[in-house]
């Protein structure tokens, strides 16, 4: 394994981690279901509470990835993989060591700006790694070869599938919050990965720019 490799994995774990401890210490407490299968296993646990969130979460992104091995193809690498199963794990972990989680804040609002912006960081440090933690962004893919939808669409629409039930199982206040979890998410993911690609390039307009070069490259 070269270093490079190495780097990735160390990153790609610390991250699901991190998606995985903004889920359950945020959003769980306040039932906040903010799309992605995170939000769907939240809502289902309300239906069937004797299975753990993780466990749920596991099983789903199991059947997103052989629907997208089975209708995408294999550009889902083991990173991928790794990341989902990471994040369920480490979920699960959380649920056994720190049952009944209590929130962290007083208000479901700053649980929900919180909880979205440490996933979110989290999600793009994975996809900085060319990786996925699972989820709605598979059947975002799979709706954008089949029925031609943007990418951006087929994410949201999967996202808002996962408001409406979070709404049948929570009530209109937790959808409510959903939606602007939504569009929060998308916002710093995209500030996230800007930040990563962000270049800076300087043009000196000078008669003596030998000179200049020379002192800002050696001196």
């Amino acid at each position: 394994m070269n270093s490079n490799t190495f780097k990735k994995i160390i990153i790609t774990t610390l991250a699901s981690v991190l998606v995985s401890a903004g889920v359950y210490f945020f959003m769980i407490p306040y039932n906040l279901t903010i799309g992605g299968t995170a939000g769907l296993s939240i809502a289902l646990s309300k239906f069937i509470p004797g299975i753990p969130v993780g466990a749920f979460q596991l099983g789903i992104n199991v059947i997103l990835f052989i629907l997208a091995f089975l209708l995408i193809g294999s550009e889902f690498g083991g990173l991928s993989i790794y990341a989902t199963v990471v994040l369920s794990v480490a979920l699960i972990v959380f649920e056994k060591l720190i049952p009944n989680v209590q929130p962290v804040v007083d208000t479901p609002f700053m649980s929900m700006i919180i909880g979205v912006g440490v996933t979110a960081i989290g999600i793009a440090l994975t996809l900085n790694q060319n990786a996925s933690t699972g989820g709605t962004d598979i059947v975002g893919k799979i709706l954008n070869k089949y029925m031609h939808v943007d990418l951006s669409v087929g994410v949201f629409i999967a996202d808002f599938s996962v408001v409406v039930m979070g709404y049948f199982a929570y009530g209109i206040n937790a959808a409510m919050y959903a939606i602007v979890g939504i569009l929060f998410n998308a916002i710093v993911i995209d500030k996230v990965l800007t930040g990563y690609k962000t270049r800076i390039k300087v043009y000196i307009n000078s008669r003596y720019w030998e000179g200049i070069n020379e002192f800002i490259v050696h001196e």
